[in-house]
């Protein structure tokens, strides 16, 4: 699992206050990356309602949008908290990045650069639901890290996402 929350469980648990000073720290492009990311890292943790909304909000900045898609496909799975969210809104949000062939480098752990494309497809179908991609051969446990999909695998995971219907994917908590 490449990201566990050590500090700042008391400020992601804060509510909404907490969350809505966060976001609006995290995109102000004048504070250093890893600050800002360490900021999404918290919202991304937060049970606020409003974390969702401000992850996807963070998907518009291409600094945040690596770390954004991730922490949109880990909420309410393993080793992170329940809370509330709009499955639908999540998926129309990540969908336009599932093709992005920038980069993340990781400032947390030495390892190989994610395509961020990677990321927002791992976190789509772990939103939408594994079940439905068992053709595509990936497992319940995709998102839960950092994914490197070779390019057929890569090709038949847009392929299945752009095929979801998502005003048929269970709303909410369903």
């Amino acid at each position: 699992m490449p990201y566990v929350l050590r500090r700042g469980d008391a400020l992601a648990l804060a509510g909404p206050d907490g969350v809505a000073r966060l976001m609006a720290e995290s995109t102000d492009a004048r504070l250093p990356r890893v600050a800002r990311l360490v900021m999404l890292q918290i919202i991304g943790y937060s049970t606020d309602h409003n974390a969702d909304a401000a992850l996807i909000q963070a998907l518009n900045a291409p600094v945040l949008r690596p770390l954004a898609a991730y922490l949109l496909g880990r909420a309410r799975r393993w080793g992170y908290p329940e809370r509330p969210r709009d499955r639908r809104a999540v998926l129309q949000a990540l969908r336009p990045h599932l093709e992005d062939a920038t980069s993340y480098d990781d400032p947390w752990r030495a390892s190989d650069p994610v395509t961020t494309g990677d990321l927002a497809l791992a976190a789509f179908v772990a939103v939408a639901g594994p079940a439905r991609f068992v053709e595509t051969g990936v497992s319940e446990s995709i998102g839960l890290g950092m994914p490197h999909f070779d390019a057929p695998l890569r090709a038949a995971l847009v392929r299945a996402c752009r095929a979801v219907d998502i005003d048929a994917v269970p709303q909410g908590d369903e």
